[in-house]
């Protein structure tokens, strides 16, 4: 064999080595996946799924369809923006520029724009979206709400609909313009009960998505800062979660156009409001996921863009169930190795840049210290090995400190033994089941501090001198201030947030 056959014989092995590598790290499975229906043409940029059967309701290269998921089988309804059903699935709505449309659903035929239910010509706008505000035996009344043509104002309805008539008989009760018009919200989503608002808050610095009550006066009183950018969110029917996708490149932009270059990698997530754990439900390395939207089951439907230009499976619905996804309760310190010489707030770093790296290696994409973490505590312990010793210098850690490969790999080992033993009681069971003072400040504070705090001891505690502490001696003076304190910076512990009966535990132990 000659020179030039054996190098190219050995540039070929390494670059199948190098190919199957990216493959396996690549490579994570489809978690929850339930059903998958390609989409013929070019799905544009909403769809909302129907509450309670396989049927979505789209616009596709400008004609809206609503399609049986699971035969294929779709039918064109009138309009060409975002059809959006009502909750009984009986009746479509479609906005404009010039009015709002109620056409009603047939199962196995077109609707005609002949057969439409209300024409409002008030309620003016595009990007709709519909909660229901109380339900009496057959009859509903909806709030829905639009967004101006300039995207400057919302506007919002509210409708009676009775279901028991084919068409439903519908009519309008009220007109609000300018909701929450003291705020520049972008991207604005009803909840499904109509006393919420998820929007895009554009003058925040960064722009970043929150969630809002709606008040009596038509204002927005905000309940939870998410800390960063998504696309739309949507309600889960209950109230207790919320599904968006993020955008690797956090992009500001109304509109978020997977095919457009300043867009990064999209994966959707999901959020329970009350525990603000979040669970990784997509993990595209090529191409998008996105425009997430709940059924009535709790289950989502998505839409994926492969990114193939050529192929007849470049858009697809996909439907999951969240429920068979593990995740990670991103407010609370993850399980950690406590074989490693650094404190939470390092190892939450170390995790960010795990994911980081992944991101690079397989979706070619930047992503956010937010996201990285996110993925990096949900990635296996398989994966996150894998990522750890085949691409150690794709994981780029803070100037500040330093962890050698060896320690890396014990975080792997230290997140994997937490999230793998089936008996491994979950954060929040571990928070609720340990409330008295001394496991509160171990799993909380210890981590951090090693001055050989006396936590088992309230009456020494409360002497003990508070170093750090502008403006407190002892930790019965700083306790309260740190614990309390809205500032970030400042607020104690770094590993996350307490809740305000752990909050009132600690102070009552030092009180």
């Amino acid at each position: 064999m000659n020179l030039f056959k054996l190098t190219l014989f050995y540039f070929l092995a390494f670059t199948q080595t190098t190919l199957a590598q990216h493959k396996a790290v690549c490579n994570i499975p489809e978690p929850g996946l339930v059903l998958k229906t390609n989409i013929e043409g070019s799905p544009n940029y909403f769809f909302r799924a129907f509450p309670d059967s396989d049927k979505v309701a789209y616009n596709g290269d400008g004609t809206n369809f609503v399609m049986n998921m699971k035969t294929g089988e779709k039918f064109s309804v009138p309009g060409s923006y975002d059809p959006v059903p009502l909750f009984d699935s009986k009746t479509l709505t479609t906005s404009s520029d010039i009015g709002f449309y109620f056409y009603p659903v047939h199962s196995n035929k077109e609707t005609t724009k002949e057969e439409v239910n209300l024409f409002d010509k008030d309620l003016k706008g595009t990007y709709q979206s519909v909660g229901e505000i109380q339900k009496i035996n057959s009859i509903s009344k909806y709030r829905i709400i639009v967004v101006g043509s300039e995207f400057k104002q919302i506007s919002y309805a509210e409708y009676l609909a009775d279901s028991s008539t084919t068409p439903s008989r519908i009519n309008r009760t009220k007109l609000k313009n300018g909701l929450c018009a003291e705020k520049d919200l972008k991207l604005p989503m009803i909840s499904k009960d109509g006393q919420y608002l998820a929007a895009r808050e554009n003058n925040a610095s960064p722009p970043r998505t929150k969630i809002y009550r709606i008040t009596a006066e038509d204002t927005c009183e905000e309940i939870l800062d998410l800390g960063l950018a998504t696309g739309k969110v949507d309600f889960s029917f209950d109230g207790r979660k919320i599904v968006f996708h993020i955008d690797t490149l956090q992009s500001v932009d109304y509109f978020n156009d997977a095919g457009d270059s300043t867009v990064g990698n999209m994966n959707v997530f999901e959020m329970d409001l009350k525990s603000k754990k979040i669970k990784q439900l997509t993990y595209s390395s090529n191409g998008h996921s996105y425009f997430p939207s709940y059924r009535r089951d709790g289950k989502i439907v998505f839409i994926r863009n492969t990114g193939e230009e050529d192929s007849t499976e470049k858009y697809s619905f996909i439907l999951v169930d969240p429920k068979k996804i593990k995740g990670l309760q991103i407010d609370e310190q993850p399980p950690l190795s406590t074989e490693l010489n650094c404190d939470a707030n390092q190892q939450k770093d170390a995790l960010s840049a795990i994911g980081q790296a992944w991101y690079k290696i397989c979706a070619k994409a930047d992503t956010s210290h937010e996201q990285g973490f996110i993925l990096g505590a949900n990635l296996s312990r398989e994966k996150c090995l894998d990522l750890v010793q085949n691409y150690s210098d794709s994981i780029q850690l803070p100037t500040s400190w330093k962890l050698e490969k060896k320690e890396l790999i014990k975080l792997c080992g230290g997140m994997s033994q937490a999230k793998s033993n089936k008996t491994q009681p979950t954060i929040k069971k571990i928070v609720s089941a340990k409330q008295d003072p001394v496991s509160i400040f171990n799993s909380k504070c210890a981590v951090c501090h090693n001055d050989n705090e006396p936590f088992k001891d309230p009456e020494a505690l409360k002497k003990w001198p508070a170093k750090l502490t502008k403006g407190a001696k002892t930790w019965k003076d700083a306790l309260p201030m740190r614990l309390k304190s809205k500032d970030e910076a400042f607020r104690m512990p770094k590993g996350g947030e307490l809740t305000q009966d752990q909050i009132n535990t600690l102070l009552n132990y030092i009180d």
